[in-house]
């Protein structure tokens, strides 16, 4: 199962520009890289109480692009220290959307058609889910958010409490009853 928290500590986080980017949209893999070596220096820097410089990477592997307003967000730790040079592990981690939500034309049609009907018919209508990117995250495995402080997230960003306080509304409106909301 692939991990959703990142290993290691914040280190940098920053937004993908334009200038940034190829003619496909995506951003250069040598930008991001670069922001890997900024990190990897604030850490060194900070362990070796000094100067420090980049000497080799041994290994990158780029597993999705990284696209234009993407926040890019580089966890690290050292590794191992020896007696003249340390090895610093880097993971760079994306959020597309970074208010975790998208606009859909289709649902904002369905939401206006299902409002006039329930009108009509006379039936309520409660809030639903928004598309957000934590929620394709974690139907595939089966999990909500009430599963993020099992799979190991110590913290929830703007997107997960966002997508909390919707079940929260969710739940009110349906109003079932002997049922007290606590997430």
């Amino acid at each position: 199962m692939e991990r959703v928290t990142p290993k290691g500590n914040p280190t940098l986080r920053t937004l993908a520009m334009p200038a940034d980017a190829n003619v496909s949209g995506d951003i250069f893999g040598g930008w991001v890289l670069s922001q890997m070596d900024l990190a990897s220096g604030i850490i060194a820097g900070e362990r070796a109480q000094g100067r420090v410089a980049t000497v080799a990477v041994d290994a990158m592997k780029f597993i999705r692009p990284v696209r234009i307003g993407d926040v890019l967000e580089i966890y690290g730790w050292v590794a191992r220290v020896g007696r003249t040079s340390m090895g610093i592990g880097l993971e760079a981690w994306v959020i597309r959307n970074r208010i975790g939500t998208q606009r859909m034309v289709n649902k904002e049609k369905m939401e206006r058609a299902i409002n006039m009907l329930s009108k009509r018919i006379g039936f309520r209508v409660a809030p639903g889910f928004s598309e957000r990117v934590i929620f394709r995250e974690l139907f595939p495995r089966g999990l909500t958010l009430l599963d993020l402080k099992d799979i190991g997230v110590k913290q929830l960003n703007i997107s997960n409490i966002a997508a909390r306080q919707e079940l929260r509304d969710m739940m009110k409106e349906v109003n079932l009853p002997g049922v007290e909301i606590s997430i």
